[in-house]
């Protein structure tokens, strides 16, 4: 990803429990687990904002359109052999309406990595109600836990470039 997309790294957030050890620091949960348990495991879930903030313009395109951006970018670098799964919020519901503080849907199951698919239902769901940002990021363990667990590296380092 450029420096160009740096503003709007928020937009696309990927949960995935570590992508191995780093320089800079972070944060790794670590399940207990027998070695047999311990295989590689790389199930991600990518959340993306669709709250109507995102209609706003941003340069010359608009906060969605970078995000949708980010995320082409974001699934372009992912291997093949991810199990990826998105899920969105603040797409059903005006911000009107009671429900949009729990607007948050897994509209792609964490499944085997389906770029086209991905972003085929990110191109057409259209911004639209509040922010449930932390709603949706506590949702996304259990999304992760039916799919067998977050991103397990077998041997430390970044994800690819």
């Amino acid at each position: 990803m450029g420096a160009s997309h740096a503003p709007t790294m928020w937009a696309v957030i990927a949960l995935a429990g570590s992508f191995g050890s780093t320089k800079t620091g972070g944060l790794q949960i670590v399940p207990d687990q027998s070695p047999e348990q311990a295989a590689a495991v790389r199930n991600l879930e990518i959340i993306l904002d669709l709250s109507g903030s995102m209609k706003q313009p941003l340069g010359t395109s608009t906060r969605i359109a970078t995000a949708r951006q980010v995320l082409h970018d974001v699934l372009a670098k992912l291997p093949d052999d991810f199990s990826v799964g998105l899920r969105v919020y603040a797409h059903r519901y005006s911000s009107r309406q009671k429900e949009t503080c729990t607007d948050t849907e897994l509209v792609s199951p964490i499944a085997k990595l389906d770029r086209r698919r991905i972003l085929s239902i990110a191109d057409r769901l259209q911004p639209r109600g509040e922010t449930p940002l932390v709603y949706s990021i506590l949702q996304a363990p259990g999304d992760l836990k039916a799919a067998g667990g977050g991103v397990r590296a077998m041997a430390p380092g970044p994800l690819p470039s």
